[in-house]
């Protein structure tokens, strides 16, 4: 059946300062992330905070532009089932790039906006589907190997 999660990576950030950001407050520590929000601290000090569910297309522009207000922020979302995925770079409230596939209408489709930088930047490159796929690839096994590591 697939999983289904979004993610929010804050740089240089606590997890409870993270998740102030949502509303909450960080509550008991576990092994599993069977709650529908789940929050990890990566050893490359980023703050992550885990929803149980894609939350695609939310939340808007505007509240990831306030949440990145004077930080770096990493947006990714992940609908297995439909073979859709984003990832998104934020800092100091602005989109510096997006990639995003929509696997279940054509294996090949690859998006990207904004100022991606080498080696993720596509633009004139034979590599593009290849190494498209590969970040594709890449945000999915972070994930899971948080996921697992947790």
């Amino acid at each position: 059946m697939g999983f289904s999660i979004s993610w929010f990576g804050f740089r240089g950030y606590e997890i409870k300062d993270a998740a102030a950001l949502f509303g909450r407050d960080v509550g008991e520590s576990s092994e599993d992330f069977d709650a529908p929000i789940s929050a990890y601290r990566s050893d490359k000090n980023w703050a992550i905070i885990i929803l149980g569910y894609c939350s695609f297309p939310n939340p808007p522009d505007s509240y990831l532009s306030a949440f990145s207000q004077g930080r770096e922020m990493v947006v990714v979302h992940i609908e297995e089932q439909t073979m859709f995925a984003r990832a998104e770079l934020w800092s100091s409230g602005k989109n510096i790039w997006r990639v995003w596939h929509r696997g279940d209408k054509d294996v090949r489709e690859i998006h990207t906006t904004g100022d991606l930088q080498p080696p993720l930047n596509p633009r004139g490159s034979r590599h593009f589907q290849n190494r498209t796929r590969k970040v594709m690839s890449i945000m999915s096994s972070t994930f899971l190997s948080i996921w697992r590591r947790s």
